[in-house]
């Protein structure tokens, strides 16, 4: 009962002990949270139903922490949310910073082209 609290209740000072913890022990079912990785930041509203997530980055101590491998697709999803601090790089190149702050190098194997643009002659 805890666990579900502690997904879909904001965390404040007055919150229960044990739905604090159950947030900053990273321990969240990653199913259970509606952005991939949002429990990886120290965003503190509802992780099932995320309103207002905007500029978020990794927080590098559960990076360090975390008990579960992260897949590409869920930094891509993070990215693409609109949750995750933006830079002029297109979505696959920021997706690959943040594979890289999990896994200490990028996902050689992915890369991006842009479609459409002409080389100027």
């Amino acid at each position: 009962m805890e666990l579900s609290l502690a997904v879909t209740q904001p965390t404040s000072n007055g919150s229960d002990s044990a739905t604090r913890l159950w947030r900053k022990s990273n321990l969240i079912r990653h199913h259970l949270v509606a952005i991939p990785l949002l429990n990886y930041t120290n965003y503190k509203g509802n992780l099932a139903s995320p309103s207002g997530a905007s500029n978020l980055v990794i927080d590098q101590h559960k990076v360090v922490n975390t008990p579960r491998f992260v897949h590409f697709d869920e930094c891509l999803g993070f990215v693409d949310s609109g949750c995750a601090r933006t830079n002029k790089k297109d979505a696959v190149a920021r997706a690959n910073e943040v594979y890289k702050q999990f896994h200490g190098s990028e996902l050689e194997d992915v890369t991006s082209e842009l479609i459409g643009e002409e080389e100027s002659k």
